[in-house]
């Protein structure tokens, strides 16, 4: 038998893919305007790793040497290998006059481990170190009670990893800077701290709480609009903030409540639209390449804006690009009209970064043969 897919979570993988390339071309607002109620930048990691989770498989709880193994292979070694390839990147455009193209030495090459990724143009493959840190962390914390299976076990699991969470941000705030957020040595361990309940969680509803997960969409979307807006108006705003940065939080408990209602809701809009979109190529695309588009939009955007920049050259009736700005700032984007251009970026990188993984795939295909 074939195995099973999952299509509703293939269609949330698409809401999640669609908010992160809005978000960094900046233009979140006006694509997802429900986000004055629903902040994206309240639960969109922590929906990352509510995803992983509910695909762990129990049978790592007894193997977690092979649940690392695994891990290494799917993202620590390729997140490693597609930094050093955005090194080189930078150093050829620096090579050719752009300014924004950093140095690099061994010692910015281990920031990649501690802190963030040292190229501009993977920037938002920052959160696969904590994600792996907080994943491989989950399995050896089920491993050291794999001789116990019962319910108690995954509650008492998940309420120490919500205490693991919320003390993660407790520290970050007593470490804030003049600008609002954490500036002390342990930023990656704090993200993956940050990160591990949602896992858990994540967990936790494919097991015991979906099968229940049964009330009628008409009352479950009241429900949820009106607690974010029970939210808004205790919270006075949509909370937002930044796990790249550990930064923006106004306490330890609020941040969990805005992620619980952020995932539902969600959660909910895939499971009614699957039926509609989950068969669909173009989703299922999508879906399937997450890791790749999270680590080549923005190389996508720069090459996109350049191809914009040689068109406006060609074309003298488009206005003029800023060629200083574009080879000082690797986030300048040419658009000649700020409505309908930003989509158009967001479906190029969308492309660029799936036929790069084919690409990519087909090179190893290639090497295996031999």
């Amino acid at each position: 038998m074939g195995k099973t897919v999952n299509y509703q979570f293939k269609v949330l993988y698409v809401f999640l893919m669609f908010g992160v390339l809005c978000g960094h071309i900046g233009i979140v607002e006006r694509y997802m305007p429900w986000i004055e109620i629903f902040s994206f930048y309240g639960f969109g990691i922590q929906l990352f790793l509510f995803i992983s989770g509910y695909f762990y498989s129990s049978k790592y709880d007894s193997t977690p040497v092979s649940f690392l193994l695994k891990k290494i292979k799917t993202i620590l070694i390729p997140y490693i290998l597609w930094n050093l390839f955005y090194i080189v990147v930078e150093l050829i455009l620096k090579a050719a006059g752009f300014k924004f193209a950093g140095n690099f030495s061994a010692k910015t090459f281990i920031s990649i481990f501690i802190r963030s990724p040292v190229s501009h143009f993977n920037s938002p493959s920052w959160f696969l170190m904590p994600f792996f840190i907080a994943e491989i962390f989950c399995s050896f914390e089920r491993f050291l009670l794999s001789k116990v299976n019962n319910f108690a076990k995954e509650v008492l699991l998940l309420l120490f990893n919500f205490g693991i969470g919320m003390l993660s941000i407790h520290i970050a705030m007593q470490s804030y800077g003049a600008g609002g957020y954490y500036e002390g040595n342990y930023l990656q361990i704090l993200r993956a701290a940050f990160m591990v309940p949602w896992f858990s969680f994540g967990y936790f509803y494919k097991t015991y709480l979906e099968k229940h997960d049964t009330l009628a969409s008409t009352w479950y979307y009241l429900i949820v609009v009106l607690a974010a807006i029970l939210y808004i108006f205790v919270n006075r705003n949509a909370s937002s903030y930044f796990v790249v940065i550990m930064g923006g939080y106004e306490n330890v408990v609020l941040p969990v409540i805005t992620s619980f209602i952020g995932i539902a809701l969600y959660l909910r809009l895939a499971r009614d639209l699957t039926p509609v979109l989950g068969h669909v190529k173009v989703v299922n695309a999508i879906a399937d390449n997450t890791f790749s588009i999270m680590t080549h939009h923005c190389f996508g955007y720069f090459i996109f804006s350049g191809i914009f920049i040689l068109i406006a050259k060609l074309l003298p009736f488009l206005p003029e690009p800023d060629m200083e700005q574009f080879f000082s700032d690797s986030g300048y984007y040419y658009m000649p009209r700020l409505k309908g251009f930003p989509l158009l970026y967001i479906i190029f990188a969308f492309a660029f970064s799936i036929y790069l993984q084919k690409l990519v795939n087909y090179i190893k295909g290639c090497i295996n043969k031999k």
